[in-house]
């Protein structure tokens, strides 16, 4: 009898703990299809089998910097949706898109809640990763009205050439006889107006614009292709692009050798900071990194070395 009255005083015990808390104060767990936050130790699959067969005792805390296709340190806390529980208390969870990591998920046994990670990274919970696919920037569209720079000719040239008409431009590129003026790059103009062009190729249309200075002393006939220049807004996010991974470097000074420093992962984000409108020909993009090994350094970049968030290059079009 006595055994059976002692019963109820365990399983009270039990419910309530050693500590006297009721359970319901325990830490939440995650749970598949709800959002957590990660920033460390976030591995690939392949890193993940390995700490399962070793155990995470033995198996050391990576970063980027030591295993760069494998595991990653985020420069600010990620949403990360659970999509499945594993072992030794580790989830895998989605991540935005393969354009923030080159991966859609990871596993981690880090996650944390939102009022945990907007106390690390205050507005992390407001935060949203890179939306895929992305609508294609109002700031490369040709039309009338849109504010812009003047670019250059090309090639050695430094300054572009404005035309009293757009067959008198045509007549300009082909090297006939003009009334043109040539004018520095880095104006802060707009569009008036826009005509197609079929005349480089016969096939590919490079429309002829007429612009017109911002403080009205001028307006003229112009190409559309480097003869302007786009009004990136401060603040866009701006992804590095080249046909080999690692052919963009990290600049620091706009004097530093364009084949020498540090190698930018393709698609590596960064947030534009400044535009340098008048030196075109040299690196004209000053921007920080916000993601992968150089999370938060400053450089700076070409525009040919990025593109838009919806992989535009930064070039307007129609």
């Amino acid at each position: 009898m006595e055994r059976i009255r002692i019963l109820p005083l365990v399983a009270l015990l039990l419910t309530v703990g050693c500590g006297g808390e009721s359970s319901d104060q325990s830490p939440p767990t995650p749970q598949v299809g709800e959002t957590w936050y990660v920033q460390d130790h976030a591995y690939t699959d392949e890193v993940y089998d390995m700490i399962k067969s070793s155990g995470p005792a033995t198996y050391p805390a990576q970063t980027v910097d030591d295993q760069p296709d494998r595991s990653f340190h985020l420069a600010h806390p990620f949403p990360c949706k659970v999509t499945e529980v594993g072992d030794n208390g580790f989830f895998k969870c989605d991540v935005d898109s393969e354009r923030t990591l080159d991966v859609t998920s990871v596993w981690t046994d880090h996650l944390m809640t939102a009022k945990e990670a907007d106390a690390r990274d205050p507005g992390t919970v407001i935060h949203k990763t890179v939306a895929a696919p992305a609508a294609f920037p109002s700031w490369l569209r040709i039309k009338a009205g849109q504010h812009i720079y003047t670019g250059y000719d090309g090639g050695d040239s430094n300054t572009v050439t404005i035309c009293p008409s757009h067959l008198a431009y045509n007549d300009s590129t082909s090297g006939g006889p003009t009334k043109c003026s040539h004018k520095r790059p880095g104006i802060a103009a707009h569009i008036v107006s826009w005509e197609n062009d079929f005349t480089l190729d016969s096939k590919t249309n490079f429309p002829v614009l007429k612009i017109a200075a911002d403080d009205g002393s001028w307006s003229g006939y112009t190409g559309s292709l480097v003869s302007i220049q786009p009004r990136i807004p401060v603040g866009t996010l701006l992804f590095v692009t080249s046909k080999r991974d690692g052919d963009v470097r990290l600049h620091t000074s706009k004097s530093d050798d364009l084949f020498k420093g540090p190698s930018l992962k393709n698609h590596t984000a960064v947030r534009l900071l400044r535009q340098d409108v008048a030196d075109v020909q040299n690196y004209d993009l000053f921007a920080r990194i916000i993601d992968g090994p150089y999370a938060g350094k400053t450089c700076w970049l070409l525009t040919a070395e990025v593109e838009a968030e919806d992989h535009s290059p930064i070039i307007m079009s129609l």
